[in-house]
């Protein structure tokens, strides 16, 4: 692996390469430690992951890093110039941001190529820039699932324990925030399940496969969550199995299910019930018009054209960004 300084204010250096310690931002792209390190040279030991004094910086769940990167600690202080430099990274303390850029849900990119993103394409606030120097992944190539690259998973998160995780947190996560439907969390199945106490498993199931969606099958389950808000309910619905996600749109998958809720169980409206969470649901979509569309008539249909409307453009921007071919 390569060495080279990311930036240097006086007699101060750091380093930035990335490591593969992926998290949930992108299911077919890992997501990256950034780590430092006081004038040493970094070794596999580092890329994979290991813990190593004043070296290895933990990574945190994916949505809150890609926008935490961006302010302080990261590379908006690097680009304020204050007097002492400071290394990109993220702390499971940093404040909990989320889409504070416009970029897509999936975005599809290394925490280290989209730090390159936010420094060149005047995304930092007043526009500022750092002397910014990401020192590549040796081996990684953009088609790899986290499997393909033989590394041991190290939870991003207490409700993200396997590598087989990610895309789940990006099937489920934005439903999540409304707190009215059980995502798995609490239970064995993080991200995994849309359930509810009101709701029929098998009914759904059989109508959840009926969409012949491509790359995932749905299979009734029955649980009871042993913490968090629905502790003690005997919930059901469906278990996601995600068979293959470079042919399922997971992000989309949410917004069918909600479709397939509300014609099975129109009493039961999920925004009526949780008035309280359209905030954060409508900052995770990055915008109200989606939820106040889709309340309209619940079809996926009337929000895919403003999910789509601008990712050509971001693909075609984000692409001098990539490090990996």
């Amino acid at each position: 692996m390569k060495t080279s300084s990311l930036h240097s204010f006086g007699k101060s250096k750091e380093r930035a390469y990335e490591g593969c310690n992926p998290v949930g931002g992108a299911p077919d792209a890992l997501v990256p430690v950034i780590a430092s390190g006081h004038d040493r040279v970094p070794d596999r030991r580092i890329e994979r992951g290991i813990r190593r004094e004043n070296e290895i910086i933990a990574t945190g769940a994916g949505y809150c890093v890609v926008s935490t990167l961006s302010h302080k600690p990261g590379i908006q202080s690097l680009a304020d110039r204050q007097a002492r430099a400071q290394m990109i990274h993220y702390r499971p303390r940093a404040a909990n941001r989320v889409s504070a850029y416009k970029i897509p849900y999936v975005h599809g990119l290394t925490i280290g190529e989209l730090a390159q993103v936010y420094n060149e394409e005047g995304l930092l606030k007043d526009s500022v820039k750092c002397d910014l120097t990401v020192v590549p992944m040796e081996g990684w190539e953009r088609s790899m699932s986290f499997e393909e690259t033989g590394l041991s998973w190290v939870p991003s998160s207490p409700h993200v324990p396997e590598g087989s995780t990610p895309p789940y947190y990006v099937a489920t996560g934005i439903l999540g925030e409304l707190y009215v439907m059980n995502i798995g969390i609490g239970y064995t199945t993080p991200f995994k399940t849309y359930a509810a106490e009101w709701m029929d498993a098998n009914e759904l199931a059989e109508e959840m496969n009926k969409l012949g969606l491509e790359g995932v099958i749905f299979r009734p389950v029955y649980y009871k969550p042993f913490y968090g808000a629905d502790e003690g309910k005997n919930v059901q619905g469906v278990q996601v199995h995600i068979t293959d996600f470079r042919k399922t749109e997971l992000m989309y998958l949410q917004f069918r299910f909600m479709e397939v809720h509300h014609k099975l169980y129109p009493e039961q409206d999920l925004f009526e019930k949780a008035p309280h969470r359209w905030r954060m649901f409508d900052i995770v979509c990055g915008t109200d018009e989606v939820r106040k569309t889709f309340m309209e008539n619940y079809r996926f249909a009337d929000i895919k054209p403003i999910f789509e409307r601008d990712v050509e453009a971001f693909r075609e921007m984000s692409e001098k960004y990539y490090l990996y071919k």
